[in-house]
C-alpha cells in the first residue's frame, strides 16, 4: 500500500510504482520522489503535499504518474517539481517558490493564488486555468496548450502557447495581451 510505503520512507528515498491502481488520499510529508511508469500508474484520489517547515526539494516529487484526484499544496515548499503527470486539479494554499511543472496534463482546474512565488509550467496541457489572484505575475507558461483562462486579473507570462479562450469575470480589471 502506497501510504504505508510513504510512512516507512525517509527523506531522500525514491518510491517506484509499477502499473496499477494505488489507493489515494495520500499525504506527502517527506522529501521523497515517487516515480510511476506513466499513465498506467494511477493514484486514485487526492495527493496532499504537507511538509513541516519550508523544505527545499532537489528532485522531482511526482514523476510519470496519473493522479485521478487533486494535487493540494497545503504547506510552504521551495523547488517543487512535477514531471509527466496527469491530474484533475491543482491548488495552492501555502507559499510555493520556484516550482516547475513539466509535461503534465491538468484535466480540470489549475487554480493560481497569491501563494505562487515562482512557477514555471512547460510543455503542459491545462483545461481550465483560474487566475483570480491579483498577483499572478510569478507564473510563466511556456509551450503550453491552455483551453480556458478564467480570471479577473491575469498578469502571468504566456509564451509560445496555444490559448483557446480567455474569460474575464470582472471586466473592470482584466487585461490580456
Amino acid at each position: 500500500e502506497l501510504s504505508k510505503a510513504l510512512d516507512a520512507s525517509v527523506d531522500g528515498d525514491t518510491l517506484y510504482l509499477n502499473e496499477g491502481t494505488f489507493t489515494g488520499g495520500i499525504t506527502i510529508k517527506k522529501k521523497v520522489t515517487i516515480i510511476g511508469s506513466g499513465s498506467a500508474s494511477i493514484i486514485s484520489g487526492d495527493v496532499t503535499i504537507a511538509f513541516t517547515g519550508t523544505p527545499t526539494l532537489t528532485g522531482n516529487l511526482l514523476d510519470a504518474l496519473n493522479v485521478s484526484g487533486s494535487i493540494n499544496i497545503t504547506s510552504a515548499v521551495n523547488g517543487l517539481k512535477l514531471k509527466k503527470c496527469k491530474f484533475s486539479n491543482i491548488s495552492f494554499s501555502a507559499y510555493v517558490n520556484d516550482m516547475i511543472i513539466d509535461r503534465c496534463f491538468c484535466t480540470n482546474t489549475f487554480t493560481l493564488s497569491t501563494y505562487v512565488k515562482g512557477l514555471t509550467v512547460i510543455n503542459s496541457k491545462i483545461c481550465y486555468l483560474i487566475g483570480g489572484a491579483y498577483n499572478t505575475s510569478a507564473a510563466t507558461f511556456i509551450n503550453c496548450c491552455i483551453y480556458i483562462i478564467y480570471a479577473s486579473s491575469f498578469s502571468g507570462t504566456i509564451m509560445n502557447s496555444i490559448l483557446y479562450t480567455y474569460y474575464n469575470y470582472n471586466s473592470n480589471y482584466g487585461i490580456f495581451g
